[in-house]
């Protein structure tokens, strides 16, 4: 069976060191889209800050699937196809339990990013204001994110360098129905329970008469692991967490040696796979 849908992440899989898409990597994307087959952009970034990087390439069409996997737009102009939001009680809680316990929290929601005691950190450090092109207001209030940012919150993030943050982190939100994951060694996602990019992507799947054979996707870290769960060829990055690994049909190489773009140019664009 061929491949018609491939699925990235963009932090540590599609992007180069630079974070950045290479020309290499651009190239191969548009090939696979010229042969038919769809892209889609799979990040815990918010779709503002990942619509750049798909229009940056040359990827009009490009699905894109922000917020790791609570919204989903067809299109980085839209409309947006699939929502999978915190509840607005559930997001308080758990909100409320991080702020009150001092740890750098950010609730995203659509337009704006909230902060709590927030901490300047090497490879994070949100600043209060809008971002580049205006879209989406960063907001340092803890009130505010407790208040505003249930009402529509797309996922809740800690941020720290302390692993035994992360630990406290986990340990506050027991009890709750919330899915737990990490985009880096650095953040704690959070999500309404059994959200993530897995299950967009097998609602998109659904709705496109997409078997699972014909899905493949890459990952790198714990946050993408639904994800590669939802596809027949599970790609990880050499740089992935070994629990990538393992769930993995295939290991790609490095982030930063166009390593998506080897893999497909083997698998989808010199002849395709068999299911």
């Amino acid at each position: 069976m061929s491949i018609r849908l491939i699925a990235t992440d963009l932090d540590g899989t599609l992007l180069d060191r630079n974070r950045q898409i290479s020309p290499r990597t651009a190239r191969v994307l548009r090939a696979c889209q010229e042969k038919g087959v769809e892209i889609m952009f799979a990040s815990g970034r918010s779709f503002e800050a990942v619509r750049p990087f798909a229009l940056g390439a040359g990827l009009d069409a490009c699905r894109v699937l922000s917020c790791n996997g609570s919204r989903l737009d067809e299109t980085p102009y839209g409309p947006i196809l699939f929502e999978d939001n915190l509840p607005e009680a559930l997001a308080r809680e758990a909100a409320g339990r991080l702020v009150e316990a001092g740890l750098y929290t950010e609730c995203y929601s659509d337009e704006h990013i909230y902060m709590a005691n927030r901490v300047p950190l090497p490879t994070r450090h949100h600043k209060p204001g809008l971002n580049a092109d205006g879209t989406v207001e960063f907001i340092d209030d803890a009130a505010r994110l407790l208040t505003e940012g249930p009402k529509k919150a797309r996922k809740l993030i800690v941020f720290t360098d302390k692993a035994a943050d992360i630990e406290k982190a986990r340990a506050l939100l027991r009890g709750l129905p919330v899915s737990l994951s990490q985009s880096g060694g650095d953040n704690l996602e959070i999500m309404r329970e059994g959200a993530g990019k897995g299950r967009a992507i097998a609602w998109y799947a659904a709705l496109r008469r997409i078997a699972k054979d014909g899905i493949m996707a890459f990952g790198d870290q714990t946050n993408d692991l639904d994800m590669l769960l939802a596809a027949g060829w599970p790609v990880a990055m050499e740089n992935a967490v070994d629990e990538v690994k393992r769930r993995a049909r295939l290991i790609a190489p490095r982030h930063d040696e166009d390593g998506v773009a080897r893999v497909l140019e083997q698998y989808v664009l010199e002849g395709g796979v068999d299911g």
